[in-house]
């Protein structure tokens, strides 16, 4: 059965979930941007309302003259309100421009009319809290404070980036990615490790607003690690890969990582025991990052050919695109491929399209212990390739022994005053680096 998303181009920072969801209709009326229990307002400092979260010290009010005033809106209904509703404790502020707002006798929170940023108290954590929520907005309106946003007719775009975690091979056996050399390359991009406890060589790419751009900065380090003699593969004989998608100028909300979920399924058919049997890839699998957000539930099987990574990276850019700019998508109940096929056209790619998309993905079924070397065209002629670095890690040479000069003969006379000691051994410095995401 087919089913309507509709399109929400409010940005939701989440950090605890709640009731949220319940309330995103009555926000998404006076606020671009909502963060609920999130510290990290970068992207947040105008057209936001702040649930439970810090009030964003980057706000810009440079030449704002604004003095803050108290305002108090009564209780308009009898139902019980949340016991996080109000804030409990007045906020030390940098800024005297905010006008503070009483909901009965007790603050609620703080308004910056300059910038149309509401930091309140934690009025989504209990359900069953929207008249409360609609009297306190409602009467922000009435005194003259909020307004109802306009739409400007600006359209949103996103840029698009990736981290997928690889298997790698030298000489036909299995390295762990920790033994091998980070290799950077212009601006970001490099090659490394997960950054984690497991020993997945990962991929960063620059990102890029284009899916042929990124692709060809993708093909660029499946090259350069040719070079380094490494076989990469995105089958996951042996470890979970995560084929991560990053997102940049959005944030995840509920119908979109639905819809996301329901469009990029074929690929989830590629996850191996050992992805399965861990945590990560699990539908609805995100992460926020500060430039958006990092969409986790692919595997790597997406990045086996650079046509089938380009499609995929433009279905999820289309997606994307739609939702954060109030455009309904259509998607089923179920994964059905005659209406997958009817809802990928939906979102306006050409038969062709979808044909060759579906095309790749049956393709890969059959290919996917291919290294990307291989199914990429990039393998590089063996006269070309760096084998020093290598050798030198696997058959580590014997430490060169330090060339300690002879002693010169001294008279008998001279012994006394002549004090010869053996140099001091320098100390190395061990360093222990912290491991996490990066």
């Amino acid at each position: 059965m087919r089913k309507t998303i509709k399109g929400n181009s409010t940005t939701c920072y989440r950090g605890a979930i709640e009731h949220l969801d319940d309330y995103m209709d009555i926000f998404k009326k006076y606020f671009r941007s909502i963060a609920n229990h999130h510290h990290v307002h970068h992207a947040i400092n105008k057209d936001a309302i702040l649930i439970y979260s810090y009030f964003p010290m980057d706000i810009s009010c440079r030449g704002c003259v604004h003095e803050g005033e108290e305002y108090r809106i009564p209780i308009s209904s009898s139902r019980a309100l949340s016991s996080v509703f109000y804030e409990k404790k007045p906020r030390d502020l940098e800024c005297h421009g905010v006008d503070r707002i009483l909901y009965g006798d007790n603050c609620v929170g703080y308004y910056c009319s300059k910038n149309n940023v509401f930091c309140c108290g934690d009025i989504s954590h209990d359900a069953d809290q929207e008249v409360h929520i609609l009297a306190v907005l409602e009467g922000m309106v009435g005194i003259g404070l909020l307004h109802p946003l306009k739409k400007d007719g600006t359209r949103h775009s996103i840029t698009l980036g990736a981290d997928p975690e690889m298997e790698t091979k030298i000489n036909g056996d299995l390295v762990s990615a920790f033994e091998l050399p980070q290799v950077c390359t212009r601006n970001k991009a490099y090659i490394s490790h997960d950054g984690h406890t497991q020993p997945q060589r990962e991929l960063r790419p620059d990102p890029s607003s284009s899916p042929e751009e990124l692709v060809e900065n993708i093909r660029d380090l499946i090259k350069i690690s040719s070079f380094f003699n490494e076989e990469l593969s995105v089958v996951g004989s042996v470890l979970p890969l995560g084929g991560h998608i990053h997102i940049g100028n959005a944030a995840p909300n509920k119908e979109l990582i639905d819809v996301l979920d329901y469009f990029l399924f074929p690929f989830n058919e590629f996850n191996s025991v050992e992805r399965k049997g861990s945590k990560y890839g699990k539908l609805g699998d995100v992460r926020q990052q500060p430039h958006g957000f990092e969409y986790r539930t692919p595997p790597a099987a997406w990045l086996l050919t650079p046509t089938m990574a380009r499609m995929t990276l433009e279905l999820t850019q289309n997606i994307v695109e739609k939702i954060i700019n109030d455009e309904d998508v259509e998607i089923s109940d179920n994964y059905n491929l005659e209406e997958y096929k009817e809802n990928l056209g939906l979102l306006g790619f050409h038969e062709s399209w979808i044909v060759q998309f579906i095309q790749e993905i049956d393709w890969a079924k059959t290919h996917i212990n291919e290294p990307l070397a291989k199914t990429w065209d990039v393998e590089i002629p063996k006269e070309y390739r760096i084998k020093k670095v290598y050798r030198e890690i696997y058959n580590p040479p014997p430490p060169v022994q330090p060339i300690r000069s002879q002693p010169r003969m001294v008279l008998a006379e001279e012994l006394e005053a002549l004090s010869v000691s053996e140099p001091e051994e320098e100390e190395e410095e061990h360093h222990d680096e912290d491991e996490g995401y990066l």
